[in-house]
């Protein structure tokens, strides 16, 4: 089924004076500001903190053997043999904030569940990590990382 002509002609105009209109306002409303996404450069005018914090989880035995360097959770998946990467990252972070509100019942519940996707024994620990922001990014190195809490899988905390 084709479009007759005249629909498809008015619907081009409606959209041009959309366009057009729209620009006007954004022009002459805000003559002495830029209007993201029109007129901006604050994209290119704000550089990253310098230093970033984040609490994360790191890993430190897998299976019972203790690891070279702890594994943090966004290289977990690939060394744990996890397929949905993100539902792993969505459980860390819902753990992650359970621990750092101090919710005994959401712990435990987020913990459970966090275990039953890895499905081995495991050690790990809330860490807060400190980066730079563009090595991190970069490279993925940490400044510093301390230990908030340590947890081991099926050890009777939860």
């Amino acid at each position: 089924m084709e479009l007759p002509y005249s629909i498809v002609r008015n619907a081009v105009w409606i959209f041009l004076v959309f366009i057009v209109s729209s620009s006007f306002i954004v022009f002459f409303s805000s003559a002495a500001h830029e209007e993201y996404p029109f007129f901006s450069w604050a994209l290119f005018q704000n550089a990253p903190q310098p230093v970033g914090h984040e609490d994360v989880i790191r890993f430190t035995h897998i299976d019972g053997r203790k690891l070279d360097e702890p594994v943090y959770t966004y290289d977990a998946a690939e060394v744990l043999g996890i397929v949905g990467r993100n539902q792993f990252i969505v459980w860390e972070q819902y753990l992650v904030a359970a621990i750092t509100h101090k919710d005994a019942e959401a712990i435990r519940r987020h913990r459970l569940d966090f275990e039953k996707i890895i499905n081995r024994p495991i050690s790990y620990q809330l860490v807060t990590i400190e980066y730079d922001t563009i090595e991190r990014w970069r490279t993925g190195a940490i400044l510093s990382a301390e230990v908030i809490q340590s947890y081991t899988s099926g050890d009777g905390k939860h």
